[in-house]
């Protein structure tokens, strides 16, 4: 269902900008680049969060990220889903937390578990020397390295995360292969968010079958300036990489397996800033997948009353977003996680 909104503008001479959202109900609506994303919420499979935000908020882009990497009150060198890999699994899965895009993102980084950077169709960064044909033949030259006076109970550690990594490069290897032509014949730009979901997605239904996969390092949302083309692009590039995502999933019957989440640091102030807005103190997320309750969730944040800065004032916090995919879809302790407890919305369908 679609709805005509116009915007004027007055400077001298009247100008206005039509266009038509897809309406969500009598409230909102949804931008008219989101066509997968709308077509999944009227089938119930999409949970809108509104309001998210924190009290004593940052809108300094390292602070914000910060924040919402680590999920906790202080933050240390821990990300969220890395405490979650840290609780769940430790060191005995080295693929199952995994990072796409360019560095591993904080948010991933645990105390005791692995996380594997994927930042191009090739998997891993590095490689193995072109002489080894064999991962055993590797461990074993560089056993030989190692300083005489170190014991040998020593190095079974070193050797058994070698190994690992070993057997996990060859294995992403495998899993990759079939996405490699489409992502580099030009079908799906490999940089683009869209190729980076397809990827996330080819690993979910491989015999990688990680239990955690984080897209970043795509887009940029920061729009300060000409916010009315901008934003209609970056909704399209999202939507797509939402479409793609979910064909793969879908088409590999993994439907009831998978849930999305989108997250950010911040959301926009209201008020027009010369053809953009700044940053923001209170945003709204996408929950995605089957097994979702679809509708909106939290409290829309009033665009009249706002902070003596201008700012909306956020409803909800956005480690109750965190919180609700910990308890109700990771079943993990999202109190000890988060460190703190935190209110949790009916979001996923037991």
């Amino acid at each position: 269902m679609f709805h005509n909104v116009c915007k004027g503008l007055i400077n001298g001479e009247s100008n206005f900008h039509c266009f038509s959202i897809r309406k969500v109900d009598s409230e909102i609506g949804l931008h008219p680049a989101l066509t997968a994303v709308s077509d999944r919420y009227r089938r119930g499979e999409v949970a809108i969060v509104e309001g998210l935000g924190m009290e004593d908020f940052d809108l300094s882009h390292f602070v914000s990220m910060r924040n919402w990497w680590d999920g906790t009150t202080e933050p240390d060198h821990t990300g969220w889903l890395g405490r979650y890999l840290d609780a769940t699994v430790g060191y005995e899965e080295v693929l199952a937390g995994i990072s796409v895009g360019p560095n591993p993102s904080p948010a991933m980084l645990g105390s005791g578990s692995f996380v594997v950077g994927v930042s191009d169709p090739d998997g891993l960064a590095s490689g193995f020397p072109w002489w080894v044909d064999d991962v055993r033949d590797f461990v074993g030259v560089w056993s030989g390295f190692a300083p005489s006076s170190i014991p040998v109970q020593d190095l079974d550690p070193v050797r058994r995360a070698i190994a690992n990594t070993a057997r996990a490069q060859q294995t992403l290897q495998r899993s990759i292969r079939p996405l490699q032509g489409l992502l580099s014949e030009g079908e799906i730009g490999w940089d683009t968010l869209e190729g980076r979901m397809a990827l996330a997605a080819g690993l979910i239904v491989s015999e990688v079958n990680p239990r955690v996969v984080y897209v970043h390092g795509n887009t940029d949302f920061d729009t300060h300036e000409d916010q009315l083309s901008l934003h209609g692009e970056l909704m399209g590039e999202l939507d797509r990489g939402i479409a793609r995502f979910f064909e793969i999933i879908d088409a590999a019957g993994a439907s009831d397996k998978v849930l999305l989440m989108t997250t950010s640091e911040f959301g926009r102030r209201p008020e027009d800033n010369d053809g953009g807005t700044d940053h923001g103190t209170a945003g709204s997320h996408f929950v995605i997948g089957s097994r979702i309750i679809g509708g909106r969730y939290g409290e829309t944040p009033s665009l009249t009353k706002l902070d003596p800065d201008g700012n909306m004032i956020h409803t909800a916090d956005f480690r109750s977003l965190y919180a609700t995919v910990l308890d109700q879809w990771l079943e993990a302790p999202a109190d000890d996680i988060l460190r703190g407890s935190y209110e949790t919305f009916p979001i996923v369908r037991v």
